[in-house]
C-alpha cells in the first residue's frame, strides 16, 4: 500500500479532534477527548516525502550525509497511519448512560512527537513517584565508537551489557570518596540527530551516594 494512499486529504478531514464533552451519567460533563491532529504539518511532510526518502536510502548518489537504519522507514509509516481512526480503534462505553468515545489507536514509535511525550510523560512521573529520591543529579552520556555500533544494534543483550558495565564504571568513580551506592536510571538510545545508527547510552545519576547508617534509636536509615 502507498503513503498516499494511507493518508489521503480526504481522510486528514475525515477524522478532526472530537467535539467537546457532552451530558454523562447524570448531567455531569464528560470530558471531550482530543486526538492528536492527523493532518499536522510533520504528517503532510512525512506523506508527501515518504517515498522519495526511501528511494534516496535504496539508491543513495554520490556523497550522502549518514543513513538512517532501515527500521525508520518502518517507524515513519506507522507515524502516518498514528491517530487515523481507519486504522483502528478503541470504543469506551459508559455503563450507566452509554455514551460511546472511539479513540484511535496509537503508533507508539519513537520519533513520533505525540507517542514520545505521552512515553516521556509516564517515564518521569513513575521515576519521580517510585525509583528516584529528592536529591540532586547529574546526566551521564556514553558514546559507543563507529564500529562497534552494528553489533549492539544486532545483539540487544550486548547493549544491555553495556549499560550494566557503565553502570559499574560511574559506581566505582563515585564511591572513591564515599563508601555506598549511587541511584542511576539508564535509557539506550538508538539514533542520532540525522536518524542514523548511532547506539548511546543517557544515564541519569544522583551527584552522590546512598548509605546505611545507625540512628539514635539504633535503626539502620538511608543517608545520602
Amino acid at each position: 500500500m502507498r503513503a498516499e494512499e494511507r493518508l489521503s486529504a480526504k481522510t486528514i478531514q475525515a477524522f478532526k479532534p472530537a467535539a467537546p464533552g457532552r451530558s454523562c451519567c447524570g448531567g455531569h460533563e464528560a470530558p471531550g477527548y482530543r486526538a492528536r491532529a492527523p493532518g499536522s504539518p510533520l504528517s503532510r511532510i512525512v506523506l508527501n516525502n515518504l517515498q522519495e526518502f526511501e528511494r534516496w536510502l535504496k539508491n543513495p548518489a554520490g556523497s550522502q550525509p549518514p543513513r538512517p537504519q532501515p527500521g525508520v522507514i518502518t517507524a515513519l509509516e506507522k507515524f502516518i497511519e498514528c491517530g487515523v481512526m481507519r486504522y483502528g480503534a478503541v470504543r469506551f462505553r459508559c455503563p450507566k448512560c452509554g455514551h460511546d468515545v472511539f479513540v484511535a489507536l496509537s503508533c507508539k514509535r519513537r520519533g513520533c512527537p505525540s507517542c514520545d511525550a505521552k512515553r516521556s510523560a509516564i517515564i518521569t512521573g513513575q521515576a519521580l513517584e517510585r525509583l528516584l529520591a529528592f536529591v540532586p543529579y547529574r546526566q551521564w552520556v556514553l558514546v559507543v565508537p563507529k564500529r562497534l555500533r552494528y553489533f549492539l544494534n544486532h545483539d540487544p543483550a550486548l547493549a544491555g551489557g553495556l549499560s550494566r558495565i557503565f553502570a559499574e564504571e560511574i559506581n566505582r568513580f563515585l564511591c572513591q570518596s564515599a563508601t555506598g551506592t549511587p541511584a542511576q536510571l539508564h535509557f539506550i538510545q538508538r539514533f542520532g540527530g540525522a536518524l542514523n545508527l548511532h547506539i548511546h547510552v543517557h544515564a541519569v545519576v544522583s551527584d552522590g551516594v546512598f548509605s546505611l547508617k545507625m540512628n539514635v534509636l539504633g535503626r539502620s536509615e538511608v543517608v545520602f
